[in-house]
């Protein structure tokens, strides 16, 4: 038979049990793999190069493994125990340049359009505890327009109260760019988009962005640029256009004026020889 001591004693023997297995518990997790942070372009140029690093904290651990997926599909393996270290899958369309490869970057080359997807770096750290982190972000691979956008209008000169409408064109572009327009170097916000499909599978567009003023009277340069993301940026040649003046009263008079000079109205002629008319009659009286 126990005594109530005895009770009590292994009663704190097995709370200091459980204490010690939460302790050891909670020092391994917060000892883990953490602090995974991922650096990945946002765009690159179609037929470019893009650096994918994968950074992370193994807080003492020894890493097991680096793994790298476009999607769901793997394209880069790091494993330090094995020889080589480095593996790439050629089923999945990416080239890697192995060369400048390591545990926390992958370099890639060649990027085409198709590539365009989510990123996923997936780090694992070594027996016994086998920690996982992830992180992922969404790569474009742009293609850009052949050559820089065009502005069109109606016409260069423009009568007093009529609407200026002019048109910029970019050419096929994946995506479509994006369309600013400048009247004297200042940004204007007043236009609308027109979106043109391209290429079978509707992926490259050909964007028309359309300008329609209502200005005073003065001389304007027009400018447009095309952009996409921070890896294209071109802009058109300048289009300059005239807001013609209303024709003033004043202007009018003038002109009246100026054209009288030239000839003699017929009511000045007839009071004229009616006068002389009259001193040649006086005279004869």
């Amino acid at each position: 038979m126990f005594s109530s001591s005895d009770g009590f004693g292994w009663s704190k023997l097995l709370f200091s049990a459980m204490c010690a297995i939460l302790l050891t518990f909670c020092t391994d997790v917060t000892n883990g793999l953490k602090n995974l942070q991922i650096s990945i372009p946002q765009a690159v140029v179609s037929g470019g190069s893009a650096v994918l690093e994968c950074t992370y904290d193994l807080e003492g651990d020894l890493l097991y493994s680096v793994k790298w997926f476009r999607g769901k599909t793997e394209f880069y393996r790091y494993v330090p125990k094995e020889n080589p270290r480095t593996r790439t899958f050629a089923s999945s369309g990416i080239t890697v340049d192995l060369n400048n490869s390591t545990d926390t970057r992958v370099s890639l080359i060649n990027m085409q359009r198709e590539l365009s997807d989510y990123y996923r770096c997936e780090v694992v750290t070594d027996i016994p505890k086998f920690y996982t982190a992830v992180g992922s972000s969404y790569l474009i691979v742009v293609v850009p327009p052949k050559s820089r956008p065009q502005i069109e209008t109606d016409k260069w000169k423009y009568p007093y109260g009529e609407v200026i409408r002019a048109n910029c064109t970019s050419g096929p572009a994946y995506p479509g760019v994006n369309i600013t327009w400048y009247r004297n170097n200042e940004m204007v916000k007043e236009t609308s988009e027109t979106v043109i499909a391209g290429d079978v599978n509707g992926l490259v567009e050909t964007i028309i962005s359309t300008l329609e003023m209502d200005l005073k009277p003065d001389k304007y340069r027009l400018e447009c640029v095309a952009n996409q993301y921070d890896v294209y940026k071109e802009s058109s040649h300048y289009h300059d256009i005239i807001q013609e003046a209303p024709e003033s009263a004043a202007i009018q008079k003038n002109a009246a004026a100026t054209g009288s000079r030239g000839v003699i109205p017929f009511s000045n002629m007839l009071i004229t020889f009616l006068l002389a008319m009259s001193y040649w009659i006086l005279e004869l009286v």
